[in-house]
């Protein structure tokens, strides 16, 4: 059985179309038409993730590809759980009352909207265009704040890189975007 497990990014949105097109012109060149594709939602998402996923459905289910969703609302049960019982490791970053800065350590591999691997610029964008996002976001983060982990655990947790709260984020902090120069543009990276 060949599975696609698709977190609807650039990579895994060109192998499901891809398969897509193979299965409507009856192709295997280059990559054979998947079995099925499977995206797992954390219940987290950034919206343009949810957009991309439909239309990656939406192209599955025209070339005849079963589309699954798994729900795994890891969102809920790091809500729910955090600081009273075990819970998903994310890779938090950490910052001990003496200075030691670590991260903990990566079980995830989906760029929900509470990774720590986001960008400060993500942060802010969210916060201007996003509202109902970056208050979950918010949620969150006041969560690690008010609600360490139990022991060993001695450190404060961030989701931000600079281990800031997210409201302690300065424009300057956000100015970590990617962008690259072509054709003498700045051309944004994007997240």
């Amino acid at each position: 059985m060949r599975i696609l497990s698709c977190g609807s990014g650039m990579q895994s949105t060109a192998l499901a179309l891809m398969s897509c097109e193979n299965a409507m012109t009856s192709s295997t060149m280059y990559l054979p038409v998947y079995d099925a594709v499977i995206f797992c939602d954390l219940g987290f998402e950034p919206p343009w993730v949810m957009r991309q996923t439909e239309f990656i459905r939406s192209a599955c289910q025209i070339a005849g590809i079963p589309f699954v969703i798994l729900d795994s609302p890891l969102h809920e049960d790091l809500l729910r759980n955090f600081g009273e019982r075990r819970t998903v490791s994310i890779p938090w970053w950490t910052l001990r009352a003496d200075g030691h800065k670590a991260k903990m350590p990566r079980n995830c591999t989906s760029a929900c909207t509470f990774c720590p691997f986001h960008k400060n610029a993500f942060f802010q964008y969210l916060r201007e265009n996003e509202p109902e996002q970056y208050q979950k976001l918010f949620e969150v983060d006041c969560l690690l704040r008010d609600k360490n982990p139990k022991s060993p655990m001695d450190s404060d947790l961030f989701i931000s890189y600079s281990r800031k709260r997210l409201y302690e984020l300065t424009p300057e902090d956000c100015e970590d975007g990617e962008y690259f120069e072509y054709r003498g543009e700045r051309i944004w990276n994007g997240f």
